[in-house]
């Protein structure tokens, strides 16, 4: 599982599928297999297959907040807004702590169109992980033009921080093209 997760993150989708397989094979009783298989399907377009395979992690280990917080966002790749809005409010209630939930239901509700909505919940997910440049880059853009000059100074802040991790500011630069 952790072989297929390494090649997935280098783009090597097919074997990374094999390795997966192989390990829902060899253990499937364990979760994180299910799981890595999940992200590889989901990266291939497979979502029914992904679905499956993160409801089979979840099965597998109760409270599993990352293949929830993957199915969730599965659904939302699918187009399936209710279930994703669903699944992500189950997120929200295992771990209501857990930022990448809150930035997903507010990027589902941007999605829908329905921007107070995606707001609050992506201002959520910056006020409990305030690096979090994704969440920012969403909250952006669903602000539009309502974006406050507090906001851009704590992005620009953040930005500039160098224990904010590249990811984060990658997306805090895109927050700041918007």
């Amino acid at each position: 599982a952790n072989f297929g997760t390494a090649l997935r993150h280098l783009g090597e989708y097919k074997e990374a599928l094999n390795q997966c397989q192989q390990a829902t094979i060899d253990n499937p009783d364990y979760p994180d297999s299910w799981n890595a298989l999940g992200q590889v399907q989901r990266e291939l377009r497979d979502y029914l297959g992904a679905i499956e395979s993160f409801s089979r992690a979840i099965s597998e280990r109760k409270g599993f907040i990352e293949a929830y917080a993957n199915l969730a966002g599965t659904y939302f790749k699918l187009g399936d807004i209710n279930q994703a809005t669903k699944t992500y409010d189950q997120v929200i209630q295992i771990a209501p702590n857990f930022a990448e939930g809150y930035a997903g239901m507010g990027t589902v509700f941007m999605a829908a169109g329905e921007f107070r909505d995606s707001v609050r919940y992506l201002r959520k997910a910056v006020e409990i992980r305030p690096s979090f440049g994704e969440a920012w880059a969403g909250l952006v853009t669903a602000l539009g033009r309502d974006v406050t000059d507090n906001d851009i100074a704590k992005i620009e802040q953040l930005a500039k921080d160098p224990s904010t991790p590249n990811i984060d500011v990658i997306n805090l630069n895109f927050a700041m093209g918007e």
